[in-house]
């Protein structure tokens, strides 16, 4: 049995590096803006429900790595995140 890419062995969602695993037949390819959104509001709710501080340093910590995401585009937004690298934003807003 071959997994992603080929491999006999399941990459993770990191690399070795530290860095987001390509996953390609999921089209896992990064860090995605949107994702982080979804996550970000989750962890809010859950610290509303649980009053668990974690979840809202949690969804704090993903609101500022948006936020830092700001699009230079004419019309604003946000980059769609970072390339499988951790450094490249992603091309699209």
């Amino acid at each position: 049995m071959l997994f992603y890419g080929g491999s006999p062995f399941f990459p993770g969602l990191k690399r070795e590096d530290g860095k987001a695993a390509f996953l390609w037949p999921f089209g896992f390819g990064g860090s995605s803006t949107g994702d982080m959104a979804w996550t970000g509001l989750a962890l809010a709710q859950l610290y509303v429900d649980t009053r668990i501080r974690k979840y809202l340093d949690g969804a704090i910590a993903l609101g500022e790595w948006i936020a830092g995401k700001e699009s230079p585009y004419r019309y604003g937004g946000y980059h769609g995140g970072l390339q499988p690298d951790g450094e490249t934003p992603q091309q699209w807003a």
